[in-house]
């Protein structure tokens, strides 16, 4: 039956191809086809069915959709949107049909809509015409005017929020302000002349200076009499007042100063009040101001010093004389020579002295001694026991360390003696220096070795060997685990190396201890690293030297991992795959497992097909694809699914047909669908 249908469309598609080509490219479908409209390309006639359009999802004309970059004066109807769209060249633009509705003053009649003017004014409706009183300010809903006055002024209340009338606070121009001059002022002026307040004015008020009340009559309270004064005369306090007196008579007019020549005197005198300077003349260098180097006494004068100038036995300096000296605290300065015993007090016998700090003689009994007696010297002891002992390192604390002796030689050099005696330096149970042989025969040597069978670095019976750096386990040579150990086989025949201080592990030759994560690394010809393993939660991951983590990773418990280091499968690749010879790279396999379509209905229809959509979460809308899609239900007679593709991101796009005769629900649990998409 399907074939036969298929058969019959294609007649009839053929036989309108062949109708238009024969009448001039015309196509007309329905009722009366030959009957032709000549300025109709297309024509549709029917009074039982219409034109459908395009009917397709919102997603297909955006970016990224099948009609996005249609050709422009496309049409189609948006299903989600439930309305037409016209391709632009602007893009996809929305036809949209608005309903006008007539609001308040407007009326609509036909394409004509008209404004009805104002509804009412001041208790009138219709046309209003202004009229007495429309706009007084009683009219105003903010004003309150209670009894109108004469000259009122309109005042804002906050409280009431209100505008009312009151009086005017100001002073009428028509007023006028006088000034008049009184006790003390000779005259008023105002500029311009006049005394009402519809001008500014400037007022001038000049003061009477021959009123005694402008003159000073008295001092700190005290009064000044009105005695007329003389030329010359003082004003002298008297009797409780002030009065004007005459100078007296006599006493000093002018003062001198007269100074040795070692002062200058830039003002020798004065006559009235002033002041009498002098200042000392400039002296050559090194001279002192004293009186005569011997007798008989004479003024003094600047000199130069001489020894007889210094007291005897002071305490602040040396004298050259033959007086023991007793004081302290002094400072010889050049070269000096002393011709019997030195003798330094409060230093401790044995003591060696040394410069210390700030070039002072010091002592240290305990680390520098010479035993007089004995003759014998200590270092860092006070009761050496040999010619010279060597008491330990200088301090515990770094650089040193209690481990050495305190002797350390530099500038070593090699030589050969002149008849080889085949002895070495070495330290007695007292910790004496004494010589002894030679061990180099038998030792391994660091400038190399005759014979390595005798000469090499380990052990020649079933003791561990270890090397240690910094006093930590670099690398250890042992045996392997026995049967009790390792709890089965016996591994002991076998030579282990645990490196970085590991533990025996069966029989394994070479057994690394991480370093935190790190475990080993591998570096090129030239030095520079190219891989490294680490172990990441238990998991080993090879690492690309600063390229890239989890080239590989095995997890812990079996996943293998590339490109991540959370494998979620035996095999888990976080980026492109490749399998076979000849295959395809494809960027990834997704499954939605046992889900509902986001589509919840499929209605009948027997010429619309309708889109259904899923959810597949990590898909690329992008790349397409091949998608599978397995129904977990049987379909009913008469609902079939035509196609499917990747539509966009996390989304699978199928196309069904429904011509079961009703809508068909895809919403239940029975209603389960799995998708593969492979990408």
């Amino acid at each position: 039956m399907k074939l036969q249908g298929l058969v019959k469309v294609c007649a009839v598609m053929l036989f309108c191809l062949g109708n238009q080509r024969l009448l001039a490219q015309q196509l007309k479908l329905g009722t009366n086809p030959t009957l032709l409209d000549k300025n109709a390309l297309l024509e549709l006639n029917s009074d039982k069915q219409g034109f459908l359009l395009p009917r397709v999802i919102k997603t297909q004309i955006l970016s990224g959709g099948a009609l996005y970059g249609a050709s422009e004066g496309m049409l189609v109807y948006i299903t989600d949107d439930k309305a037409l769209y016209l391709k632009k060249t602007t893009g996809w633009e929305k036809i949209d049909f608005s309903i006008l509705t007539a609001g308040t003053g407007i009326s609509i009649t036909g394409n004509t809509i008209s404004n009805d003017g104002v509804l009412s004014f001041n208790s009138r409706k219709g046309v209003v015409v202004p009229a007495n009183g429309d706009y007084n300010l009683s009219q105003m809903g903010d004003v309150t005017i209670t009894s109108p006055a004469d000259k009122q002024i309109l005042q804002y209340q906050g409280a009431t929020s209100k505008w009312i009338n009151i009086n005017s606070p100001f002073v009428d121009p028509s007023r006028k302000l006088m000034l008049q001059a009184g006790t003390g002022i000779s005259s008023v002026a105002a500029s311009p002349v006049g005394s009402d307040l519809s001008a500014d004015r400037t007022w001038t008020i000049n003061a009477d200076n021959t009123n005694a009340i402008w003159n000073a009559n008295q001092i700190q309270g005290k009064s000044i009499l009105t005695t007329a004064p003389n030329e010359g005369d003082l004003l002298t306090f008297t009797g409780g007042n002030w009065t004007p007196k005459a100078a007296p008579a006599g006493g000093v007019t002018s003062v001198g100063l007269s100074l040795p020549s070692i002062f200058n005197v830039t003002i020798p005198s004065v006559t009235s009040a002033g002041t009498l300077t002098a200042t000392l003349n400039t002296q050559n260098a090194n001279l002192v101001f004293a009186g005569p180097a011997m007798a008989p006494a004479a003024v003094p004068t600047f000199r130069a010093l001489v020894a007889a100038d210094l007291p005897t036995n002071s305490t602040a300096y040396i004298q050259n004389t033959t007086t023991t000296q007793t004081a302290s605290n002094f400072n010889i300065s050049g070269n000096g020579v002393i011709g019997g015993t030195l003798t330094v007090k409060g230093l401790t016998p044995g003591s060696i002295p040394y410069v210390g700090t700030g070039d002072v003689i010091s002592e240290n009994n305990a680390q520098l001694f010479w035993d007089g007696t004995k003759s014998l010297l200590g270092i860092g002891t006070n009761t050496p026991v040999n010619k010279v002992e060597i008491a330990g390192p200088p301090s515990t604390t770094a650089p040193f360390s209690t481990s050495t002796s305190g002797l350390r030689l530099t500038n070593l050099a090699t030589a050969t003696p002149t008849s080889a005696t085949s002895k070495v330096l070495s330290i007695n149970s007292f910790g004496d220096v004494i010589l002894t042989d030679n061990p180099a025969t038998t030792n391994w040597l660091t400038g190399g070795n005759a014979a390595t069978s005798t000469q090499f670095l380990g052990t020649t019976n079933a003791v561990d060997m270890v090397v240690k750096y910094n006093n930590k386990e670099l690398f250890r040579g042992s045996r392997g685990q026995t049967a009790a150990e390792s709890g089965g086989s016996d591994f002991s025949a076998y030579t282990l190396t645990l490196m970085n201080g590991a533990t025996k592990f069966n029989g394994h030759p070479l057994i690394i201890r991480a370093n935190g994560n790190d475990v080993l690394a591998f570096e090129d010809a030239s030095g520079t690293p190219k891989w490294h393993w680490n172990i990441l939660g238990g998991g080993l991951n090879f690492v690309e030297t600063n390229v890239k983590d989890y080239r590989l990773f095995l997890q812990n418990g079996g996943n293998v991992g590339v490109g991540t280091n959370t494998p979620a499968a035996l095999l888990d690749v976080a980026g492109t795959a490749k399998i076979g010879t000849g295959g395809t790279v494809l960027n990834g396999v997704y499954r939605a497992v046992n889900v509902n379509a986001v589509t919840t209905s499929i209605p009948n229809s027997t010429s619309v097909t309708t889109a259904v959509t899923f959810t597949v979460t990590g898909i690329d809308g992008t790349l397409g694809g091949n998608v599978i899609i397995n129904p977990r239900f049987d379909f009913p007679f008469n609902l079939r699914l035509i196609s499917s593709r990747v539509s966009a991101d996390d989304t699978v796009t199928a196309i069904f047909v429904n011509t079961t005769g009703s809508a068909y629900s895809l919403t239940g649990t029975g209603k389960r669908f799995d998708i593969t998409v492979i990408q």
